[in-house]
Order: C-alpha cells, then structure tokens, then sequence
C-alpha cells in the first residue's frame, strides 16, 4: 500500500497539468520581417534565414508571451578563417542583448541562392518575449563585404492577429462589366463572347470600283488600289567653271661649260722664326766629402790626438699615426627557436645583425638592426590539416658589453619587433588549400650572450626571450610567435 502511493500522486499531479489551460503545449509560429530582407536557405539542414547587412537591419513584431530562438551566421565572400562583427538585438528602442561574434568559417555550408557565399558556424540566443505587441531589431556592425543571417524560431500560443495587421490588405470585390448587372452561369459555363466586326472602309469611287471586281467567296474587307508614285526628280548637276590655264615660265637655259671661278693665289709664307740659343751653364762638380774636422792636435809624449765631431740624426716632424677604433660590425647567426605556445615544433632560424658601435664608453654601447626567417608548421591530425607560417621578423636593438678586460665578455640588450607573417592552412593529405592570410604584428625581445675576440672579429653565443601582440590570421587564439631563442655565430668588425 505504501508502494503504490507515490505512484498515484505522480499520476494525479501529470493528470493536473494536462488539465490546466494554460499548460497546452506552445505552437510554432512563423515569423515574416516588417522590413525587406532576401532569405538565404542552407544547402546541408534546409534551414533558411534572412540577410541583414551593416546598414540595413531586420525588423519583426510579434505577440507575446513566448519564446524565440534566433540563430545567426556571419558570410563573406572570401574564405576567411574566422569571422568578426557585432551583432545587436533591440526591443522598440532598448537594446536587450550585443555580442562580439567570433565564428569560425563552415567547411562544408552553403547557400542555394548565393553559392560563392561562404557561412560561418551557428550561434543560437534565446529570447524571452514578454506579453502584449512588441517589436524588435536585428542589426550588424560588421567589417566591409560581411553580413549576416538571421534564422527566426518563435513558440507561442498568443493570437498573432495584432502583429500581421499592417500585412493584411482588403480585397476589393470584381465587378463584372455591364454597369454590375450579374449574369447568371451554370457550373462550368464559360461566358459569353462579344462577337467580332470587322471595320467598315471608307466609300469612295475608287473602293467602289475595285469591290466589283472583287471574288464573291472573300470575306476580307477591300483595299484601294496601289498607285504607284512618280520619282523624284534629281536636281541638275552644276557645270564647273572653266578655270585661266597657267602661264608657263620659260626655263633657264643652261651653258655647255660651266663659268670659271677666280683662284685666290696662296698665302705667302714666311721664313720659320729662328729659336733663341740656349746658354748652357757649367754644372758644377759635386762636392768631394771632407773629412771631420779636427780641433786641436796635441802631441802629449808621441801620441796624437784627434776630436770627432758624428753628424745629428734628422729630426721627427710628426707622431707615428694611431690605429682607428672599429665603427661598424656585421654578424651573422644560426640557431634553432622554440615557441611558447602551440602553433608549431622547434624549429631553424638565421639572421644578419648590423651595429653602428658609438664612440663612447671605450666601444661599449652600439645600435643595431636585425633580420632574420623562420618557419612554423602544426599538423592537426583529428581534422587532417596542416598550419604553415613564414615568419620574417626584423628589430632594432640596443646592445651594452661588460667590460671584464677577460678572454670571455658577456653583453646585453632588448629590442623591438616588427613581424611580417604569412600563413597558410591546407590539407594535410591532399594539400587542398582552404585559407592563406598574411599579417603584420609587433612585439619585442631581451637578449643576452657573451663574446670572444678572434681573428677579425667576436664569436658569440646569444639566448633571446620575445612576445609578440597581435592575430596571425590562421590561430583563433592570437599565439604567440614568438618564443625562446638559442643562436651561435661571428661578428666581422669594420
């Protein structure tokens, strides 16, 4: 007895509510827009909705209570990755609801009426319509050449008599010719047709003349006759005036010889000028070395002395020239760079670094600038599709060496980035491309190494940590591509 006591007050509960009349089960209700917008109908569920643009919204009134489910997707004329804008619900003049939309793009949707228009993913809201007459506003602020489609789900049991009043129209009753006399028809009778006469011809003599004539059979009414019209007369060609025939000039008469032209006699010539003579002076014969001056001979027990004077060594007009301190260094580096994030494996890089190395600080400081190349690739297995980005970053830096007067001198620096990306997203068997974006993004990096002089130059080691900001353009999630960096390499300095 216990037992079966719940079981008949779950009964007589369900009993209740199917009995109550406010418990019916909501119907569905079509829903038309007060405003013109084209329907758009997916090709893969047969669910339609209406295109709303930038500058042209959606309008609907419905009555409520109820509940609408609206489902939008973003379109775009090129196959973009993800897809933007912001997407505004308004009830009258209050705004109920505004979102952000970020879809990503469907791989297999499409619309019947715009095949070359690529969807994005649903995005379902749910309204709660509140009781009486209301009106709401779909709207879309969006990048140029995206739109937007609004699929319009409403379930209620309100009379919607109210809201379809402006799309009713009176008929106006047809009135049959006749000055609205009704002529009485049996099922399937056709009317009665006006019998056809022909139009009477005009009389004349002519039409008389030529309707004896005519066969008794033909029913057609009768022509005049054709009279044929006399041409036109050409109008007389005008004879040219005779023109005064020109005089001809006699020619010159031409000599058997040509006349002879005067000779101008040659010019005299003059004797050549005689040259002065040169006196040669005697050259005088080199001077014979003479021998070192003696100052005093003194004889000092048969012993003979002689003072000596050396000659003086030149003397030195200017220092020997100092070596010039390095201005410039070029360096190159390879290494390898590891992401910190999911948007690829290790991979290789290599740079060209140019330093101006200022005067200052016995060579410590130097400004530099930098660029270099590495690549990306992801392959996501679950959805057979390969990520490749080429990415070419280039810096500007600012380096400080320590100066431990030792073989080994370690230095540091930071920099900022400007990063030039190109990205590409394609099937990983069929290499079939889906999207190809490229994108500019900045970000910076420390850098720290240490140097040793050899030969010409500095070899170095270098560790780099770097962020950078921005959307590549084939990650949802803004990555970043930047990342740990380990590079070796030699700096020739100039």
């Amino acid at each position: 007895m216990t037992a079966r006591l719940p079981v008949f007050t779950a009964v007589t509960v369900y009993g209740l509510l199917l009995a109550w009349p406010g418990a019916a089960p909501a119907r569905q209700v079509q829903v038309i827009p007060v405003t013109q917008n084209s329907a758009l109908t997916l090709g893969t569920d047969e669910s339609y909705g209406y295109q709303v643009f930038p500058r042209r919204p959606c309008r609907i009134k419905l009555v409520g209570p109820g509940a609408l489910t609206v489902t939008v997707r973003l379109n775009h004329r090129k196959k973009l990755p993800i897809l933007r804008g912001r997407f505004t619900i308004k009830r009258g003049r209050r705004r109920i609801k505004s979102a952000n939309l970020k879809l990503h793009r469907s791989r297999v949707g499409a619309y019947r009426e715009a095949p070359r228009l690529h969807p994005s993913l649903p995005k379902v809201f749910r309204i709660k319509v509140p009781r009486g007459l209301q009106e709401y506003t779909f709207s879309l602020r969006a990048p140029r050449g995206t739109s937007l489609t609004v699929g319009l789900k409403y379930e209620s049991n309100a009379d919607q008599s109210a809201a379809r009043a402006d799309e009713s129209l009176a008929l106006a009753p047809l009135v049959p010719p006749g000055g609205g006399k009704q002529v009485a028809q049996a099922d399937g009778d056709m009317p009665e047709l006006v019998p056809l006469v022909p139009p009477t011809p005009a009389k004349t003599k002519k039409a008389s003349a030529a309707k004896k004539t005519a066969t008794a059979d033909s029913d057609l009414p009768e022509l005049p006759p054709l009279v044929p019209t006399p041409p036109a007369k050409k109008p007389a060609a005008k004879k040219p005036k005779p023109r005064p025939a020109p005089v001809k000039k006699p020619a010159p008469r031409v000599a058997s010889h040509p006349a002879a032209k005067p000779v101008a006699p040659p010019p005299a010539t003059q004797p050549p000028a005689a040259r002065p003579a040169t006196v040669t002076k005697p050259v005088p014969p080199k001077a014979r070395p003479q021998p070192p001056r003696q100052s005093k001979v003194a004889r000092a027990g048969g012993v003979r002395q002689i003072d000596i004077t050396p000659p003086q060594p030149p003397a030195i007009g200017k220092p020997a020239p100092r070596r010039r301190a390095p201005v410039v260094s070029l360096g190159i580096k390879f290494g390898q760079i590891s992401p910190l994030q999911k948007v690829g494996g290790t991979t290789y890089t290599g740079s060209l670094d140019i330093r101006y190395i200022v005067p200052v600080w016995d060579g410590r400081l130097s400004l530099g600038v930098e660029g270099g190349a590495y690549r990306y690739q992801l392959t996501v297995t679950s959805e057979q599709r390969r990520l490749t980005m080429l990415v070419v970053p280039l810096a500007v830096q600012l380096f400080y060496r320590i100066p431990l007067h030792a073989f080994l001198e370690p230095y540091v620096g930071a920099g900022g980035d400007v990063f030039l990306c190109w990205g590409k997203d394609e099937h990983s068997e069929t290499g079939y491309s889906y999207a190809s974006t490229s994108k500019v993004l900045f970000g910076g990096h420390l850098v720290a190494g240490i140097e040793a002089h050899l030969g010409p130059g500095y070899l170095l080691g270098e560790v780099r940590a770097g962020i950078s900001f921005g959307d590549p353009g084939i990650w949802s999630n803004s990555p970043n591509i930047y990342g740990l960096l380990a590079v070796a390499g030699y700096r020739f300095v100039f």
